[in-house]
């Protein structure tokens, strides 16, 4: 006889929290594509900067417009964050670099943004369960942990 069950819960935003971080890939690749539009202009010396921020950007943006099945792989979503933060980092270390304090903010305060998101992702994403024991009652996810000891959840 089982003496415990695992009940699989089913979060019914998902599609919502789904769309919000589709959503937010595009706005990151948007800034992005602004941040390399100057070096466009001078190609011929700032080709492998255009190529090396612009190819990963417009790839991104095409996998969340087209590929939305891949973009909500939780492992793939984690992977998208940290490219676009390291990007946007990226900028606004440039952007010091240059005393354009406003863009350096910006593209700064982005980045920290975009990690705060994989943070509250890796929470919202993940599978919930609840374990049923013959003495406790248990919520297994890493947002709400609760146990409920001294339970009575056998049947009478």
């Amino acid at each position: 006889m089982h003496d415990q069950f695992h009940i699989k819960l089913k979060n019914e935003r998902l599609p919502k929290y789904l769309m919000q971080s589709r959503s937010l890939h595009i706005m990151a690749c948007i800034l992005l594509i602004i941040y390399i539009l100057p070096f466009a202009v001078e190609f011929s010396e700032n080709w492998m900067m255009l190529l090396g921020i612009l190819l990963p950007a417009i790839t991104i943006l095409i996998l969340t417009l087209f590929k939305r099945k891949l973009v909500n792989d939780v492992n793939n979503n984690r992977i998208f964050r940290i490219l676009e933060a390291g990007f946007l980092m990226m900028g606004s270390m440039h952007y010091l670099q240059t005393d354009k304090n406003l863009p350096a903010l910006l593209y700064g305060m982005s980045a920290f943004f975009v990690l705060f998101l994989l943070w509250m992702e890796s929470r919202i994403l993940q599978d919930q369960y609840i374990l049923l024991t013959s003495r406790r009652l248990k919520w297994s996810c890493r947002c709400l942990q609760r146990n409920m000891a001294g339970m009575n959840c056998r049947p009478s």
